[in-house]
């Protein structure tokens, strides 16, 4: 946290509030932010809303982004609250980041995107995936080693997301589009 001028006990109340939201503990958790002056500040590379969102807290995704959170602030590897959101498998927690305006194609320093991010881990968030596809996610975007989203369906044997996948790319194709 280089540059972090942010008082001990304002750290301390910080690393308490995002400890409150992961237990959903929304007694502590709404007390402790009116203490945190910025809901953006980091601890360790990560916001309250990113933490919000790997939990996939509905509603403190909603209490952050209404006190102003970032809804595409990053971490140090660049990834956001919709990335982790789908990296978990909370669908609910994608739906809102997206209906909240989070960007669908911003992608992390490995070039993924929360689409990548869905099938990163072999387990089947297929309603993940179709809620990332169905609001417009680039099926196919590549990372910096050029592997596309489908790619990793293929290689990780998901084969519902895989063909969800091919399909949608054939119907793009038969639009005019690659």
């Amino acid at each position: 946290m280089t540059g972090n001028t942010s008082s001990p006990s304002k750290c301390t109340n910080r690393v308490r509030l995002i400890a409150a939201i992961v237990n959903d503990d929304e007694e502590n958790a709404e007390e402790l932010v009116k203490s945190v002056v910025d809901v953006d500040e980091t601890n360790l590379g990560t916001t309250p809303l990113y933490w919000a969102a790997c939990f996939g807290r509905l509603n403190w995704i909603t209490r952050l982004l209404d006190l102003g959170a970032n809804i595409q602030a990053t971490t140090i590897e660049g990834e956001t609250a919709l990335h982790i959101a789908a990296r978990n498998g909370k669908a609910e927690a994608v739906l809102l980041l997206l209906e909240r305006g989070a960007d669908i194609r911003q992608s992390d320093l490995r070039g993924w995107t929360a689409l990548h991010a869905a099938i990163e881990e072999g387990k089947d968030y297929y309603r993940v995936v179709l809620l990332l596809v169905e609001n417009g996610a680039d099926i196919l975007a590549a990372d910096v080693s050029e592997r596309t989203a489908g790619y990793f369906a293929d290689l990780l044997k998901q084969k519902d997301i895989a063909t969800l996948l091919k399909l949608k790319q054939e119907e793009l194709c038969k639009g005019g589009v690659p």
